[in-house]
């Protein structure tokens, strides 16, 4: 089954690596990361000592709106070897239904903004009518997206009195007594000096680490994945539309094989009038997988990279996927300035299938038909 809204890169190695790379580092809050592979690869030296040892770390604090940008005026101060932290800071409002609240978040030093109309209309903003709400009439349900740029300084702006930047402050000392719950994670900052800073300024500061769970699928049934990436799609409607459709079900069988779809093992019974899918499954061949799961903490470019880069090494791997959940109650997901929304499931996940040995591969980002992202 396609997804409703996809977009698809297909590229080869090396030549369109830093393409590549640049899709895994646009994806601005995962949650989760799954690598899934012929199991075989659990032999290799870069599995042992590599895929299965990464961690990334964050921390889930307690603090009012004051408080976080008490705290981010502190980190414009913070310089690290890798220069200004900023840009590397992730930040996200917890418990909060996109949907209908007010949500925060920040990434790649833009902070982004989304209010309901009464929020908007009561704090003074300068805003844009937000992407989710296009073709919305009704006003008092209707959002409005504010970002302001942390790269040019949040407190050079504020004496510069732009408006934006001042009305967030009024804004948070009127909302000073409110407290809630924020993930905050930071790429280029050691854990320990980020918690020194957050101590300062918020409630409570518990340290969040992802942890890593190897789980055996078994034997499954495998479709000819090499096809998905040595067919063209062709320039005729007809070509192009029966291409797509074989990618769409190469994607519906990574996704159905990383949860360990039951129709795929050898030997399920299912019937046909409950399922279809195994007699509809073109298999070319059978091995046992294994899928390796990250969670815990956000996901961070540098473990998805070092993660990408250690099935590559393998020798002898066929293929292999990696399937990267975003966060969904979040107004933000793709690079600078996509609108998030959830308006039909939220979706925010990139997939990505990889032939080593053809040095090609396909990704599909698969968003809400809300986003912006195009």
């Amino acid at each position: 089954m396609k997804p409703s809204h996809c977009h698809l890169h297909i590229g080869t190695l090396p030549s369109d690596a830093s393409a590549l790379i640049d899709c895994i580092e646009q994806h601005n809050f995962i949650c989760k990361l799954t690598a899934l592979f012929p199991k075989q690869f659990t032999q290799s030296s870069h599995y042992k000592n590599g895929i299965n040892k990464e961690l990334c770390s964050g921390y889930l604090v307690q603090a009012s709106l004051n408080n976080i940008l008490q705290f981010l005026l502190a980190v414009e101060n913070l310089e690290t070897d890798d220069g200004p932290s900023i840009p590397y800071l992730k930040l996200v409002l917890l418990d909060r239904d996109i949907t209908h609240e007010d949500t925060l978040c920040l990434a790649k030093g833009q902070l982004h903004l989304r209010l309901t109309q009464p929020t908007y209309q009561s704090s003074g903003f300068e805003g844009k009518k937000s992407q989710v709400s296009q073709g919305n009439n009704v006003v008092h349900q209707q959002f409005h997206d504010i970002t302001i740029d942390l790269t040019k300084g949040l407190d050079k702006q504020l004496k510069q009195r732009d408006k934006n930047t001042a009305r967030l402050f009024w804004y948070a000392e009127n909302m000073k007594n409110v407290k809630d719950r924020y993930f905050i994670s930071c790429g280029n900052c050691d854990s320990l000096n980020l918690k020194r800073v957050l101590e300062r300024f918020v409630d409570s500061c518990t340290l969040k680490q992802s942890h890593v769970r190897s789980i055996d699928l078994g034997l499954c049934n495998i479709p000819d994945l090499d096809a998905a990436f040595v067919d063209p799609i062709g320039k005729s409607s007809i070509d192009k539309e029966n291409r797509m459709s074989s990618l769409a079900d190469t994607l519906e069988w990574i996704t159905y094989a990383s949860i360990g779809g039951q129709q795929l093992f050898p030997f399920d019974s299912t019937d046909d009038y409950i399922s279809s899918y195994k007699s509809l499954l073109e298999k070319k061949s059978e091995a046992k997988l294994l899928k390796v799961d990250f969670s815990g903490a956000l996901i961070d470019t540098e473990l998805t990279i070092t993660t990408l880069q250690n099935l590559l090494s393998s020798n002898g791997l066929p293929w292999f996927a990696l399937l990267m959940y975003g966060v969904r109650d979040c107004n933000t997901s793709y690079g600078e300035s996509t609108a998030h929304g959830f308006s039909e499931d939220g979706c925010n996940d990139t997939v990505l299938l990889v032939s080593p040995r053809l040095s090609k591969y396909i990704a599909w980002e698969i968003v809400d038909s809300s986003d912006s992202h195009h």
